[in-house]
């Protein structure tokens, strides 16, 4: 074949391809912009919903739209939208079954209504603090490899023996990474425990040695105490200082 003929082929087949990319880029361009459209009219429609369940006053809606609403907002941050999320958004809409509205005057309904409501307002005026309540400032405080962290003390599960080539463990049809990523010192033949937590949705599976301590933060201490660091990675933004050491904070995404 022509040399001079054969670099006129490459050309045009790197036009092409330029113009394809070209092409695929507006249409992909669009595509985000009619999804993130569609996405702020839901959002819109939500709250529509839950303004007109606080004017009808009734707490059996408004709890059940305050859930969607917040499931609905956690979906946006996390852009992840798996299919456990939407199934459980669509169980909660079909909750609200239009024979439950107080727009139709079935007694026995508007009965079980105001009931559930009642059984709320009573439970929020007696009930003791619950668990999650009683720990919501207590912090776990471990360490990897001779570092120190700082952790919200939450549910976890402890796995055993996680050799330290392993970066990412599989749960609940999601893959997670593990923190860190690789471990800090090079011992590609060690192994690990690692803690599994859960906040809300969210898991973080963390390796570690030992939990040193349970300790209780108030939100006014961390704010006064905490030093704010850059370029470490992982989600660590600030640590504080415990017992000399320096406590690098692990964080969660806020849960709406």
């Amino acid at each position: 074949m022509n040399p001079k003929n054969s670099k006129i082929d490459e050309t045009r087949k790197f036009y092409d391809l330029k113009n394809e990319i070209f092409a695929e880029l507006g249409s992909l361009e669009n595509s985000i912009y009619e999804q993130n459209s569609k996405l702020d009219d839901l959002d819109r429609k939500i709250e529509k919903l839950y303004t007109v369940a606080l004017e009808l006053k009734n707490d059996y809606f408004v709890l059940r739209i305050q859930t969607i609403r917040n499931l609905y907002r956690k979906l946006r941050t996390r852009k992840g939208y798996r299919q456990v999320e939407f199934d459980r958004l669509f169980r909660l809409c079909q909750k609200l079954q239009e024979s439950n509205s107080v727009d139709f005057f079935n007694e026995a309904i508007q009965k079980r209504i105001q009931k559930i409501s009642a059984n709320y307002h009573a439970q929020k005026l007696n009930q003791k603090p619950s668990l999650e309540d009683l720990r919501e400032n207590k912090y776990l405080v471990y360490t990897f490899q001779k570092m120190y962290f700082l952790v919200k003390s939450l549910p976890k599960r402890i796995l055993h023996n996680v050799p330290y080539s392993r970066k990412r463990i599989r749960l609940l049809e999601e893959t997670l990474d593990l923190f860190p990523f690789v471990p800090f010192e090079n011992t590609p033949q060690g192994v690990s425990k690692v803690m599994i937590l859960r906040h809300g949705i969210d898991f973080k599976p963390l390796r570690f040695d030992a939990i040193q301590s349970e300790i209780e933060l108030f939100p006014e201490e961390i704010q006064k105490k905490a030093k704010v660091l850059s370029g470490i990675g992982g989600g660590i933004k600030k640590f504080y200082k415990w017992k000399g050491n320096n406590c690098y904070f692990i964080e969660f995404p806020e849960v709406v």
